[in-house]
């Protein structure tokens, strides 16, 4: 598994969490619910899910090859390498 594969594994997990929480959130003395809690984490969770699916027709139509960070990259003074 790759790093960034277990970050989105993280994320995704802690934003069902937080929605898990934001249903059982009772109303607090100033009258805040849990309603803004789940549907940031459902808003979070959907464009995580699109974004995914996104990167995957990508990865497999072969539209996209990025390369790593700091690879490909060159300053306007360094000469062309041969």
């Amino acid at each position: 598994m790759s790093f960034d594969a277990l970050q989105r594994t993280v994320r995704r997990c802690t934003a069902v969490v937080v929605a898990i929480l934001g249903i059982g959130f009772g109303e607090v003395a100033s009258g805040f619910g849990g309603t803004p809690l789940v549907v940031a984490a459902l808003i979070y969770l959907v464009a995580s899910a699109l974004f995914g699916v996104a990167r995957l027709y990508n990865k497999r139509a072969g539209v996209v090859d990025v390369a790593p960070p700091g690879e490909g990259e060159t300053e306007a003074n360094d000469p062309p390498s041969s």
